[in-house]
């Protein structure tokens, strides 16, 4: 018996919609790689924060006020996105 042999019908309820969602071929090498081990998946947004605060820093040219209406947060927010970009191109 090898995890190759898994069919769809052999995937646990809970993990179905992964297994469809990338295919059992992909499935299969989850399992391999991350198997018996918790993975927590982001959300969506929570993901999409870190393309957020790379565009702030792409595009700042020291006008806080023009940045953060264009990303929708405050003065601070912005500030603080920025502030945490430059210390960490520091490293």
């Amino acid at each position: 018996m090898r995890v190759d042999d898994l069919i769809y019908d052999d995937v646990p309820d809970s993990l179905k919609d992964i297994s469809m969602v990338i295919g059992m071929d992909n499935f299969i090498e989850l399992i391999k790689v991350v198997g018996g081990t918790s993975v927590y998946f982001p959300s969506e947004n929570n993901m999409l924060r870190a393309v957020r605060n790379r565009r702030i820093k792409e595009e700042f040219s020291g006008d806080y006020k023009k940045i953060s209406r264009m990303y929708g947060i405050s003065e601070v927010q912005a500030r603080k996105i920025l502030r945490r970009n430059c210390n960490s191109n520091k490293r």
